[in-house]
């Protein structure tokens, strides 16, 4: 993560020791956030992977009659799957993640499957269309049940990801505390008030140092009289 720069001012390096040696590990010091309603996010998890579920599942029902079709019909079909692959990554996120997200993660998390469940429904629907124009240039191939099939599922399929995209923008989320940024602000606030520390002990001694060499001068100047 500290190589997208969108958001390596929220990561600093810190050297830690474990099992007698030390090692360089990014600590995440940006803004955290949480579900607000701690209930409904159980509930979104499970809407979220049964959706995916059933995209997966229309996918491989059409998967039995798209390869009746031509070239042009099969390639949105096969494009689903790359969509299908997000949404599986969404969901195990959605699952590793638990309460707690960090800024990278929510935008990943939550602003990109808003996005893949348009790019996924456009797919489904192309895909219906190609075949409704493979089966009309071509009647002597057409399969009424394999037409009625495809689409019934093409269509499953793209009400599901719409349904992910509702379920997603309805969720809510609110800035949660992050312990290591608290940490972190206190030893940095903390070295800070050291440093000024020692630069008055400094310049204490400066001045004490400056004191004595005057009154040597001075005493000098004395005993030169």
């Amino acid at each position: 993560m500290l190589g997208n720069k969108q958001f390596s001012s929220d990561y600093v390096v810190e050297t830690v020791e474990k099992d007698g040696r030390q090692k360089k590990v990014a600590t995440y010091i940006g803004v955290k956030y949480e579900y607000a309603d701690a209930r409904f996010a159980a509930r979104f998890r499970a809407y979220a992977i049964t959706l995916v579920a059933v995209m997966a599942a229309a996918f491989a029902a059409c998967g039995i009659y798209a390869f009746k079709g031509a070239v042009y019909a099969l390639i949105p079909y096969v494009f689903e799957a790359l969509t299908l692959i997000m949404f599986g990554i969404f969901s195990v996120e959605l699952i590793v993640l638990g309460n707690s997200l960090t800024e990278p993660q929510r935008k990943r998390t939550f602003g990109r499957v808003r996005m893949i469940c348009v790019v996924h429904i456009a797919l489904c629907v192309t895909a219906v269309v190609a075949y409704a124009i493979f089966a009309s240039t071509v009647p002597d191939m057409f399969d009424a049940v394999g037409t009625a099939v495809f689409t019934a599922f093409s269509v499953l399929s793209g009400a599901a990801a719409a349904c992910m995209a509702a379920v997603v923008g309805a969720v809510k989320l609110k800035a949660a505390r992050n312990a290591d940024a608290e940490r972190i602000a206190a030893e940095r606030a903390a070295a800070e008030r050291e440093k000024a520390r020692r630069a008055e002990e400094q310049k204490e001694l400066m001045r004490a140092q400056s004191r004595a060499a005057n009154a040597e001068r001075d005493r000098r100047k004395k005993n030169r009289k």
